[in-house]
């Protein structure tokens, strides 16, 4: 907390290193997301299946003299990925106007047909 509100100031190691400790964090994510798709697709499943991954928040490593989440409006923190694999659409499609979570569940009962 402390660091959040900036009370105390991190050399540049102890950055590197929080930011180091949150990339191993996303490539566990990684790693077991790949290994539930390739689940889906032994299974035979993954032609069925509809896949969204979203994320509830974004952080921030310093951007603006700050870490962490939930005590700024800044892009960092509000942009969020949201990624669906639906059967039967093949071309990625790329929406760039802002959305929010509570488009999520109408955005895959859509896909669902």
């Amino acid at each position: 907390e402390k660091i959040k509100i900036g009370r105390i100031r991190l050399q540049d190691r102890d950055k590197q290193r929080l930011e180091a400790l949150y990339d191993g964090e996303i490539t566990y994510h990684d790693t077991h997301f790949a290994a539930m798709l390739e689940g889906l697709e032994r299974r035979g499943l993954a032609d069925e299946t509809v896949v969204a991954f979203v994320a509830d928040h974004g952080e921030e490593f310093f951007d603006h003299d700050s870490v962490g989440h939930g005590h700024s409006l800044f892009e960092e923190l509000l942009h969020v990925p949201f990624v669906m694999r639906v059967p039967g659409i093949d071309e990625p499609v790329r929406v760039t106007e802002p959305a929010g979570l509570v488009d999520v569940m109408p955005t895959v009962l859509d896909a669902l047909g």
